[in-house]
């Protein structure tokens, strides 16, 4: 008995044992289902009719939540009747209802809400007629929220601003930009418009690929190309005002392009040479109007015209991409820089990122695979989803799988109409790919690729490190672990190296705060730190492959100048390994290291010195030899000119190609077109969802916009505006203000009801001048305890002040007046310790108040210029 006992116990020890393990061990490979092909979109789309109902404004669908004040798609004039009539394409969904939001831009306020049951149907669809009763101020930017309800109670979501417009004129305005548009292909009908051109050969573009209004009528009209358009073209408004509006058209073209003399006369072919200069491939086109309407005549502003060759190996003869004559792949005729490759060690398979398509090439077996696009539902109409995501490869094994992720908008599959981050793992041997991480993230796709810093990499533990949204995190895929490493980092206190090993970051992103400089491995996941001591601050200044650089800078040298720039002065900077061990210091003969720059073969050095009476002056350059030796690849990117503006981007093979693909049946005419094929997605039992946190960060950026869409993105303001002002364009920070916008600077302007404070007593006049700024916007502060303090007029205002404080400084006085025409006063440094407050200007002459006389002064328009200059065009003002 006590034997049979003790039998029992281990039995059940044994069964509660397996009951455990079996409930709670961690499997570490997947359970698949099975593999299927991603399918098409299915999500309806909606776009908006004008009173002639032209159609305009497709939008895209979203699921899950997302952040409605980001997008800047899309723009739609609200005119009196203080209405929008939509039209809703069903696609493989059947929509019962929808909801309609008007939402403060910044605020995040809904203003008005309403829905609708009963939709009318349309020869395309289904329409409705949203109507807006609230009270909306003329001429500001609100957000529309239109919310679709499916008959499976699924909310799919789309969103355009709106801006009340008492007369938008859009159908005249619309006329005039397609019969431009429709002229460009027939030369006779195009003699109408020629006198719109602003012919100039210096900047015109080279050739078809990027044609303006500074091109030729050839250029203009298409000669050498003869394209075919084969996608609807649907006009994207986005941006309108009283008398202009900047339009967008996107669509698909199909044409050869053959070669064209100097006087644009297309070139025969003869027995020497071949007239084609690009085989036939589908081009994606982009047009840009921007137009001011009056009642006499219109005028064209900006006209602008790129394409690029979208090669689709799936589409078009292989044959034309990879040739017996050529160790190259072709990827047709471009400008694009968003071009990967990637390759193995010994060369055999690589793989290559191309206009939204991952492809794989297996040079020993000859194949081609389409790992991963969204871009098949390209046929009829080409929408801003298409090219709303942008793919990076981590990296490739000899067996030919890669690790690669894909961000930004997802068009079709399980995650249609949301937007995150995806880390793949492509499976050559079974060929198709496996997902191991889905991040949603509420941000619309050009916002998300602004913020992506730069940190993507799948460590040999299988573990995956991201930086987002001043973010640094890793995620470790065999255990299901997020880890935050760190939630202070931004684009200057981080760095990472160039081949992925090694990241470095700040503890702090604010230098006057930061004792710790982390250095991670981030194959062996080992961190070292390095410390300041007492009042000494650690800075992280840059990194290669194989160091970093870093700096101590005492506390009370820190000095943030007049345009509340900071600058942080160091004796010494030190370069270390990833172990922190000193490589080499670095001490200038004289003053100190205030900036470093690494480049391929030197270390540029940044130095100023210190002056009594202007504080930190620039004082040259100096550099350090880099000896770090570069590693090359056979495989690799290469750009080659077949004509003047035609620009080929080539991905270079082996020379020993030919060697590597499979042996010939017929050697004397042998065939080294490869098969194509597309992968399949595999659905896993598994949810790999993982919630990081994505709130706003305290870092603030300015997205320049021209030609319709979001070009860069810049840490001050002055550089944004300065770019937009060039191109034609407007500026919108992170907190979605609009921080300026090219021609929208009356021709007057006056502030009334200023407050005048003088100097003396203890006032200074940057005290004074903060003082009437905050006053003018109804907050009392006291000029001198304003002056006695050591903080920026940038902080000043931030801290007083719920509107947002813009430091224009860098910016030409034409540009600040901007803000002086939106009714807000600007401070302006006269020299390098008076301030001055701007309060006015005409054509002709500039008024401002000067706290030290204690009176207004106007000056012509060029010596108020010229005085600014001269102080280093140091500039505050704010936006609401």
């Amino acid at each position: 008995m006590k034997y049979f006992t003790k039998i029992l116990v281990l039995f059940a020890v044994f069964v509660t044992s397996i009951w455990y393990f079996g409930t709670n061990m961690r499997v570490e490979t997947y359970s698949v289902q099975k593999s299927i092909d991603m399918g098409d979109s299915t999500f309806p789309s909606v776009s908006m009719l004008t009173d002639k109902n032209e159609e305009i404004n497709m939008l895209s669908g979203y699921a899950g939540n997302v952040d409605s004040n980001n997008f800047r798609d899309a723009m739609m004039p609200l005119d009196t009747s203080n209405t929008v009539k939509i039209l809703i394409r069903e696609n493989e969904t059947t929509v019962k209802k929808l909801n309609y939001d008007v939402i403060d831009i910044g605020t995040d306020e809904v203003l008005f809400s309403n829905s609708i049951s009963a939709l009318d149907t349309e020869k395309e669809g289904k329409a409705a007629n949203l109507k807006i009763t609230a009270d909306l101020e003329s001429g500001k930017e609100y957000s529309l929220k239109i919310t679709l309800i499916t008959e499976e109670s699924k909310k799919i979501s789309y969103f355009c601003r709106i801006k009340p417009t008492d007369t938008p004129h859009i159908t005249e305005k619309l006329k005039f930009i397609m019969d431009f548009h429709n002229a460009t292909f027939n030369a006779e009908a195009f003699n109408a418009y020629k006198s719109y051109l602003e012919v100039d050969s210096k900047k015109a573009g080279k050739s078809l690929l990027d044609v303006n209004i500074n091109s030729s009528v050839a250029d203009v009209t298409w000669v050498g190309m003869k394209p075919k358009v084969v996608s609807s073209i649907i006009p994207t408004i986005k941006e309108i005002n009283a008398d202009t509006i900047s339009v967008q058209l996107k669509y698909l073209v199909k044409g050869t392009i053959k070669k064209t003399s100097s006087d644009g006369e297309e070139v025969l072919e003869d027995e020497k040479h071949s007239d084609v200069l690009a085989e036939e491939a589908v081009y994606v086109v982009t047009e840009f109007y921007r137009i001011r309407y009056t009642a006499d005549r219109t005028y064209l502003l900006k006209w602008s015209r790129t394409m690029d060759a979208n090669y689709d190996f799936t589409k078009f003869n292989p044959s034309n991409a990879i040739t017996s004559k050529s160790n190259f792949i072709s990827l047709g005729l471009t400008d694009s820089t968003n071009t990967q490759v990637v390759s193995t060690d010994n060369n055999k398979k690589l793989a290559f990122v191309d206009h939204g398509t991952l492809w794989y090439y297996d040079i020993e077996n000859n194949t081609i695979i389409s790992v991963l696009t969204y871009q098949d539902q390209i046929d009829k109409y080409y929408s801003s989803a298409y090219d709303s995501y942008n793919i990076k490869v981590l990296d490739i094994n000899e067996a030919g799988d890669i690790n690669f992720i894909v961000y930004g908008y997802i068009s079709k599959g399980d995650y249609e109409g949301r937007v995150g981050m995806i880390l793949y793992k492509y499976i050559a041997s079974e060929e198709r790919i496996e997902e191991q991480l889905y991040i949603p993230i509420e941000r619309p796709y050009e916002v998300i690729e602004s913020e992506m810093d730069g940190l993507y990499y799948l460590s040999d533990l299988n573990v995956f490190y991201f930086s987002i949204n001043n973010s640094l995190y890793s995620y470790n895929i065999n255990t299901r672990k997020l880890q935050t490493i760190s939630d202070d980092v931004t684009s200057r206190s981080l760095v990472l190296s160039t081949r992925g090993q090694f990241v470095a970051w700040q503890e702090s992103s604010n230098i006057r705060k930061n004792t710790k400089l982390n250095i991670l491995n981030l194959e062996t996941e080992q961190k070292y730190e390095l410390t300041s001591k007492g009042k000494e601050r650690i800075a992280l200044l840059a990194m290669s492959d194989t160091y970093v650089i870093y700096g101590f800078v005492k506390e009370d040298d820190i000095a943030t100048l007049a345009d509340s720039s900071t600058v942080y002065p160091m004796k010494e900077i030190n370069i270390v390994d990833s172990m922190g061990n000193i490589l080499k210091k670095y001490r200038p003969n004289k003053g100190y290291i205030t900036d470093v720059k690494v480049s391929d073969t030197s270390i540029d050095l940044t130095l100023m010195k210190k002056s009594s009476s202007e504080g930190y002056v620039p004082n040259g350059k100096d550099y350090i030899v880099n000896k770090i030796p570069t590693e090359t690849s056979s495989i690799a990117l290469s750009t080659v000119e077949l004509a003047p503006g035609y620009k080929q981007v080539r991905v270079s093979l082996p020379t020993n190609f030919k060697d590597l693909l499979p042996e010939q049946k017929d050697q004397k005419k042998p065939d080294y077109t490869p098969s194509v094929k597309k992968t399949k997605s595999t659905m896993i039992n598994e949810d790999t969802t993982v919630q990081v946190q994505t709130e706003d960060s305290n870092e603030v950026k300015y997205y320049a916009y021209a030609s319709g869409e979001l070009q860069k993105v810049y840490g001050k303001a002055s550089d944004a505006i300065l770019y937009a002002d060039e191109n034609m364009g407007v500026v919108v920070d992170s907190n979605n203000h609009i921080i300026w916008e090219r021609g929208e600077t009356d021709s007057s302007s006056s502030l009334s009801n200023m407050s005048q404070i003088k100097t003396g007593s203890g006032v200074d006049s940057t005290g004074a001048c903060v003082a009437m700024l905050l006053k003018y916007n109804h907050i009392s502060v006291d000029a001198k305890d304003v002056s006695k303090t050591n903080k920026s007029m940038y902080e000043l205002i931030k801290e007083n002040m719920d509107h947002a404080p813009v430091n224009l400084t860098g910016c030409k006085l034409s540009e600040v007046l901007y803000y002086v025409s939106h009714k807000k006063p600007v401070i302006a440094m006269r020299n390098k310790s008076d301030a001055v407050l701007i309060t006015g200007y005409s054509e002709s002459s500039v008024t401002y108040y000067d706290p030290r006389d204690g009176k207004s002064v106007t000056k012509g328009l060029t010596e108020v210029e010229k005085m600014f200059e001269n102080a280093g065009n140091v500039f505050m003002s704010y936006t609401k």
